[in-house]
């Protein structure tokens, strides 16, 4: 399979290299990342400014862009003549669940490749409970590896879709684990962010930091993505690009390998 590689922590982040050793063995892969971590950038374009594209060998490259940015680049340059079969954002540092969709430059990279109709995934792990900043990618990664074909086929899910004709992105979460206990197609949960704001008044000025690090208020209920998450399964969430709305595959979580 052609893949494309991107991630919002990086080029180089663990999580991205993670998936490299154990994709391009087997698969034709190339990497276009951030250069520095865009974590937050959701569907953010960078307009009217240059971005630097460093070729470190292999076919993996770094962009002084957005996620988004790294998508196109691939798309209407470096691979428009043999665009990919499958687009892999991640592996990301963090969950990204439920209203995370909305602001993650992880999902925003595939769902703009479902936007540009080629099947996209966003995978993220959480970090470990017992060691905060730790991560752990060995079981995501093996768990991709396995399930290309049925994660692609996901993206192109014929059910009754909310309106228009993309296919959706699939956003797939799970715990640092050594492994898991199954596969759930999952519902959207709702995230409330407490974050911390900083107000300063400078030289008469006011200034506001949005610094983060607030408590997360997380709702929904045993059949959504962060229950299945949080309970040692990996959820597996359909996301249409065009309104955010998830859905029920015909499919059998069954289907997936661990």
């Amino acid at each position: 399979m052609k893949i494309l590689l991107t991630n919002d922590d990086g080029f180089g982040a663990p999580g991205l290299e993670k998936l490299y050793e154990v994709l391009s063995p087997l698969h034709d892969v190339t990497v276009v990342a951030p250069s520095s971590n865009r974590s937050g950038y959701s569907a953010r374009i960078t307009m009217e400014r240059s971005m630097e594209l460093i070729s470190y060998g292999n076919d993996r490259y770094a962009l002084d862009g957005s996620p988004v940015d790294c998508v196109i680049a691939a798309f209407r340059g470096l691979m428009q003549d043999c665009l990919p079969d499958l687009v892999i954002s991640g592996i990301n540092s963090g969950y990204n669940l439920g209203t995370d969709i909305m602001y993650s430059g992880t999902c925003g990279a595939a769902r703009q490749s479902a936007v540009n109709g080629i099947p996209g995934v966003a995978l993220s792990v959480a970090e470990k409970k017992e060691s905060s900043g730790v991560y752990q990618f060995d079981a995501m990664a093996g768990f991709a590896l396995k399930n290309l074909q049925q994660l692609k086929e996901l993206c192109s899910f014929s059910g009754k879709k909310c309106s228009g004709e993309l296919p959706y992105f699939v956003n797939v979460n799970g715990a640092s684990s050594d492994a898991y206990k199954g596969v759930s197609f999952t519902s959207l949960c709702y995230r409330k962010y407490n974050d911390n704001v900083v107000s300063e008044v400078k030289d008469g000025r006011r200034f506001f930091t949005i610094t983060g690090g607030g408590s997360i208020e997380t709702q929904g209920d045993g059949n959504s993505d962060f229950a299945a998450a949080e309970n040692g399964f990996i959820s597996v969430s359909l996301v249409y690009p065009g309104g955010g709305c998830a859905r029920q595959p015909e499919s059998c979580a069954a289907d997936f390998i661990l």
